[in-house]
């Protein structure tokens, strides 16, 4: 199994927040494509490169997958990346071993 982490932001890069209705069905489309996902708030900041350091809330995005479901979360996060605006998604994949107790 395969755990993967990603973040999407709260606001675009010049800080205006994002629709809650659109959040919301990214929500959704993330339970519908991989059946469940754990989400928590997070704070970070990274440098873009035109030198300019941008500061986010997002939310920080779990979900436990079948490594064949990798390419499919990489398509809709590049999804949502050009939805959202951003220069680039961050995604962190790492084997994990889960069960349901």
């Amino acid at each position: 199994m395969k755990r993967t982490t990603f973040v999407i932001p709260k606001a675009d890069n010049d800080g205006r927040p994002f629709p809650t209705r659109l959040i919301a069905e990214l929500q959704r489309e993330l339970l519908e494509q991989f059946g469940g996902y754990t989400v928590q708030d997070v704070r970070g900041a990274w440098l873009g490169d035109d030198g300019k350091t941008y500061h986010d809330e997002s939310w920080q995005f779990t979900i436990v997958m079948e490594e064949e479901g990798i390419d499919k979360l990489v398509k809709w996060l590049e999804k949502v990346r050009d939805l959202l605006r951003q220069q680039a998604m961050w995604l962190e994949v790492s084997e994990t071993e889960s069960k349901l107790v």
